[in-house]
């Protein structure tokens, strides 16, 4: 009995251990479990400050890109199809004197009608007859029966063909301009540009036909024969001690064209000094391309210097006569007008690009004239391309 009461004491004892050291072990479990997660815990949110530090750090460091709103260009510019022209502004020799009346002293390409010495004392067939004239060719004389007259003539340059407009097929320039972005939107941005160029102008009109006008004055010879002296014929103030034929001293004026031909010919030295003013529209089609759209008013300064040396070639009745005119002058003008282009930029780095431009010009022409030459230098229709660099600041 004593035996079966100890062994019941020592099971007793024994699961009493147990249950205190199986306590022991879990509270052991619970605490080392509880300071892994707060060591964790903390651990994150040191790894989490640090990576917080890092970025503020890089974004201190990282450079500020400030907004460049200003463009300098400069380019090399050319235009293309501007023109001149070159028209007459000659007048008839004033030795042709009016259209009507005798008495008079005239003079011709041809010969000449003067007041002679008996004051032009006519007769039953003309009431006023000089023996004071000369004529070049015979065939100037229309002879008649007791009538027949003699043809006097005269010429100016009209222009024709010659007179036509010359193109210029290239004119280099200089430009430089500025840029200055008023506002963007997205892709978008608004400007406006001032630019002054520097135009080189040059034109030729040479070995061309030209038109010419004729002044004939037509005058009786009553009878005689101018030929019988022989041609070509000159009188005088005194009638020849053999006698002098006498013609009638009243012409009979008319007017006609013949087209002829200009050696040599007309040269125009010009330079342009051109102003444009007016805003831009430019897209940004990638990160380093855009296209602009620009228009506006354009002002300017032209010079001109107009050389001419021409032998003029044509032929009256038959005859062929040479004549030349030289001259050589020079003037300026204000233009103004009115312009539009579309520009390409392609970006060299974040500051400078280069860029091609296509541009078109309406302006007011250019008139300069001496007294026997007119040049109308006409910039409308002209076509210009830019190429060159520009600069953001």
């Amino acid at each position: 009995m004593n035996d079966l009461s100890d062994r019941s004491s020592f099971v007793a004892f024994m699961l009493a251990m147990i249950i205190a050291v199986t306590d022991s072990n879990g509270q052991g479990l619970e605490d080392s479990s509880s300071e892994l997660i707060t060591e964790t815990s903390e651990q994150a949110s040191n790894r989490e400050r640090d990576l917080t530090d890092d970025v503020t750090l890089e974004l201190q460091l990282e450079p500020k890109v400030r907004k460049r709103k200003s463009r300098i260009g400069l380019g090399f510019s050319f235009l293309t199809g501007t023109k001149t022209s070159v028209s007459s502004a000659e007048t008839f020799d004033a030795g042709v004197g009016p259209a009507t009346g005798g008495s008079i002293n005239r003079t011709y390409a041809d010969g000449y009608v003067f007041l002679d010495s008996s004051g032009n004392l006519g007769d039953l067939h003309l009431p006023s007859r000089t023996h004071f004239f000369g004529f070049d060719n015979p065939s100037q004389i229309n002879s008649a029966p007791l009538a027949g007259t003699i043809d006097f003539h005269e010429t100016r340059f009209q222009g024709g063909a010659y007179g036509d407009p010359t193109k210029d097929s290239f004119s280099p320039g200089l430009e430089l301009f500025y840029n200055r972005s008023l506002k963007s939107r997205e892709r978008v941005e608004y400007a406006m540009e001032v630019g002054l160029g520097f135009h080189r102008l040059d034109y030729q009109s040479r070995n061309r036909p030209a038109d010419f006008e004729i002044l004939t004055d037509t005058y009786e010879l009553g009878g005689v024969d101018p030929l019988a002296k022989g041609a070509p014929y000159l009188g005088t103030f005194l009638p020849h001690i053999s006698g002098s034929p006498k013609i009638g001293d009243l012409p009979n004026r008319h007017f006609n064209s013949v087209t002829g031909h200009i050696m040599g010919g007309t040269s125009v030295d010009s330079f342009a000094l051109l102003g444009r003013l007016g805003p831009t529209l430019r897209y940004k089609m990638t990160d380093f391309m855009q296209v602009s759209v620009l228009g506006g008013l354009l002002l300017g300064y032209m010079s001109a210097e107009v050389a001419y040396a021409e032998v003029q070639q044509f032929a009256v009745a038959g005859n062929h006569y040479r004549q030349q005119r030289t001259g050589a002058f020079k003037d300026d003008d204000i233009v103004w007008g009115f312009f539009g282009a579309l520009r390409l930029n392609y970006d060299i780095n974040h500051r400078a690009s280069v860029f091609g431009e296509g541009r078109y010009m309406h302006t007011q022409s250019v008139s300069i004239h001496d007294g026997i030459r007119s040049i109308e230098m006409d910039l409308a229709g002209g076509i210009g391309m830019l190429v060159g660099v520009d600069y953001r600041f």
